[in-house]
């Protein structure tokens, strides 16, 4: 492994990061600047058992005056024209390019949605995961949230135990570990920003990650990106998956109409009830 940046190095990229605007930049703009003041590309990597996704739900949730036919299953995905409905950087995806945003409880994937009134009414859709057209016992994810505190002991408890860290230190020694954990938690501390200016910098790098890590199999090796979610105060977490591994490995399997009752800090509180979908 080439030597990463300092930590004094890091530090400073940081810097120059918030000091930058990267509205106007593309995609290989960003690019460019991102080796000039990092010298190499670090990926956060989990080895996720597939039998965690077996009993995982995601969900995702849209304002009821979103949806033109509630009994479709077409409202809920990911965006099916990206070159048409993706305009702009998000905070993992990139102009032109879908990600399907997800959330690991339906507080959450309400709490993205931000700005919402009570008596408002949504839909949210669970998905879940077919691992049995997984071929392989554990895939490779990607968790940008090392180093973060956040509410969420389950997932702090797999980057504990997954012994990340302790491989980087054994192939690489203590000092190049602690300059490549410095590295990756200072970027995924920026997937975690209120700053709507970075979403450029952290669509390159989230793009990087999902769409161009790709053997001569046109395999993708990352297909999900976890982070914290912002919106629920760090008390959820949210995923980015590529559409192809939505399109072969998961599935809707129930969606409910929720009407919104309470909102505040401590509480969300709604009526819910259960809504039987059509398969186009």
């Amino acid at each position: 492994m080439q030597d990463f940046p300092t930590i004094k190095q890091t530090k400073e990229a940081i810097k120059n990061i918030h000091n930058t605007d990267f509205t106007r930049m593309s995609l290989a703009d960003i690019k460019t600047f991102y080796y000039q003041n990092f010298g190499l590309f670090p990926i956060p990597t989990l080895f996720l058992d597939v039998d965690v996704l077996n009993e995982l739900h995601v969900f995702r949730a849209r304002p009821k005056k979103s949806v033109e036919d509630e009994y479709s299953i077409k409202p809920y995905y990911y965006p099916p024209d990206p070159v048409i409905m993706c305009t702009s950087p998000q905070r993992a995806n990139w102009t032109g390019h879908s990600v399907f945003y997800c959330s690991l409880s339906p507080e959450t994937a309400i709490a993205e949605l931000k700005f919402h009134d009570i008596d408002e009414e949504f839909y949210i859709s669970r998905w879940s995961f077919d691992t049995t057209k997984i071929r392989s016992k554990k895939i490779m994810v990607s968790p940008m949230y090392l180093g973060l505190e956040f509410k969420d002991g389950f997932w702090n408890n797999l980057i504990k135990t997954s012994g990340f860290e302790e491989r980087i230190i054994k192939e690489e020694g203590k000092l190049k570990a602690k300059r490549f954990m410095f590295l990756i938690k200072e970027i995924s501390k920026l997937f975690c920003s209120t700053n709507t200016k970075l979403y450029p910098f952290t669509a390159y790098v989230a793009h990087n990650i999902m769409y161009n890590t790709m053997d001569n199999t046109n395999t993708v090796h990352f297909p999900i990106l976890i982070f914290p979610s912002i919106e629920a105060e760090f008390k959820g977490m949210n995923f980015a998956i590529l559409p192809s591994f939505v399109d072969n490995f998961m599935s809707i399997d129930n969606l409910f109409h929720m009407t919104l009752k309470e909102n505040t800090k401590e509480k969300i509180s709604s009526t819910i009830s259960k809504v039987r979908m059509s398969n186009n």
